[in-house]
């Protein structure tokens, strides 16, 4: 795809004789915003050498004259030639996939191949062991300045609606006991993967390799980042500790536009949310909102089936369903409630990171939402957009959760300390306590974590500032 900038106007005017210049221009389109700061540095440049030309320019401005805007042009011709070969090629396929390789260089500079236990996990909050596989970043330009994150499963490969700028994380787990190894006091430590699991591994990435050669073939598509994460598992039981939060994390760090929403997998989206973001006006105020720390939440709909019927629904349901005429396509204002968890548009450097301690199945997402509250965000509807949930069958860890919240709570039963639904429950007290003292913060991955200082050309990791909550705000 042809890239390109325009510049509407450029004006250096020397302000006196000595130092001072003032160099202006306006540029009104270009592809690449990742090239904005290099071409304003430049720009800048020319500034500098035109005017700093000391009293030369003042005394011989006349024999000077022709001399000097000879060589500004043939300056200025050089820089333009040199921003058009650095926006044609400089977030290219090269690029792309050297920083994709950097990125998994810095996260997997201090693995470990330990296996993931399920009493180690549960009762010590032991953070998830991902190694990076594989980065896939395509070198098209995103369609509009929005990016969908996502996690998922390698067994739940999308066939999505959507054809904007996508970020993934893949997962896959496999399963292998530790062997006791001596002189060592990590007692999940495995010297090394069966070449049953490294096979795995090895077909898991072929099938991604297949399925983003395909994506590439999409020409209605744009600007797909993806990776492919493992873990080990100490036994199957284990591997129901999906890192969801860990994968939404890794998902958001490789995101390269300004908006983005954390949307799961099984969510389909409107075909009218791509008509608003194509339309400048639309997608200007929809950035206006997120900007001022209002998340823009889209309407989430179910069918009425499940299995296939449901998913028929969904499908449909994306391109036919209309919501109900409004004069404004955006809500006032609306009121954070407990237990709310909407999907929602924001900015990046405004998104909460998302605690890596909620695993598996439960209270993830609730406890992301109720982190915007503190962070001071409201929330209002998007009329004419929304998304569609694609019904599938439950995973086995939802069907543990529910059925070990249906004895807590129906049979009045204890369960064990180390029950996934008594650790997600007392977790998220946990969590609650912290945000009404206003001390609350995300755990994180800190092998991410050091990246974004290690890695210049990542966006900077953004600092936000809690206020305590009132403990009535958690109040049911």
């Amino acid at each position: 795809m042809a890239r390109k900038f325009e510049i509407r106007h450029f004006e250096i005017m020397r302000i006196d004789s000595v130092k001072h210049c003032q160099v202006t221009f306006e540029q009104v389109s270009h592809s690449s915003p990742v090239f904005l700061v290099p071409l304003n540095v430049l720009f800048r440049i020319l500034a500098v050498l035109t005017c700093n030309m000391g009293e030369d320019f003042v005394t011989h401005q006349r024999s000077r004259a022709s001399e000097l805007r000879a060589a500004s042009v043939v300056f200025l011709i050089c820089l333009i030639t040199y921003a058009s070969g650095q926006a044609a090629g400089g977030a290219g396929a090269g690029s792309n996939a050297q920083r994709a390789g950097e990125l998994r260089e810095c996260i997997n500079s201090d693995f470990k191949l330990l296996a993931t236990s399920w009493n180690e996990s549960i009762m010590h909050d032991t953070p998830p062991n991902l190694y990076l596989e594989k980065l896939w970043w395509t070198p098209r330009s995103p369609k509009f300045e929005f990016t969908v994150i996502t996690q998922l499963s390698l067994d739940r490969i999308p066939c999505s609606t959507y054809k904007g700028p996508v970020s993934a994380a893949v997962f896959l787990a496999v399963t292998q006991a530790p062997v006791k190894m001596q002189n060592t006091n990590e007692p999940f430590l495995l010297r090394s993967l069966s070449e049953f699991n490294k096979e795995r591994i090895r077909r898991a990435v072929e099938e991604l390799d297949a399925f983003h050669a395909r994506y590439a073939a999409r020409q209605m598509t744009s600007g797909a980042q993806s990776s492919c994460g493992w873990a080990a598992f100490d036994n199957q039981e284990a591997t129901m500790l999906y890192p969801v939060n860990s994968l939404r994390n890794y998902a958001r760090m490789q995101v390269k536009t300004e908006l983005l929403s954390a949307i799961d997998v099984d969510m389909m989206i409107s075909s009218s949310l791509e008509e608003q973001l194509s339309d400048p006006v639309q997608f200007a105020v929809i950035k206006e909102h997120a900007l001022q720390q209002r998340a823009v939440v889209l309407p989430a709909f179910e069918p009425t089936r499940v299995g296939p019927t449901g998913r028929d629904l969904a499908d449909k349901a994306v391109y036919i369903l209309r919501m109900a005429h409004h004069p404004s396509s955006l809500s006032p204002q609306v009121e954070y409630n407990h237990m709310y968890e909407p999907w929602f548009i924001t900015y990046w450097g405004g998104l909460p990171w998302f605690d890596v301690r909620f695993r598996g199945y439960g209270m993830n997402k609730i406890a992301h939402v109720a982190s915007l509250n503190l962070y001071n965000f409201t929330f209002i509807v998007n009329y004419n957009a929304w998304i569609v949930h694609r019904p599938h069958a439950d995973t086995s860890v939802r069907k543990v959760v529910a059925r070990e919240a249906s004895n807590v709570n129906k049979l009045k039963m204890k369960l064990t300390s180390n029950s996934l639904y008594n650790k997600v429950t007392k977790l998220f007290g946990e969590v609650k306590r912290e945000m009404i003292a206003g001390t609350f913060a995300a755990r994180l991955d800190q092998r991410m974590v050091k990246c974004f200082d290690k890695l210049a050309w990542l966006q900077p990791m953004p600092k936000m500032t809690p206020s305590p909550l009132n403990p009535k705000t958690f109040s049911t």
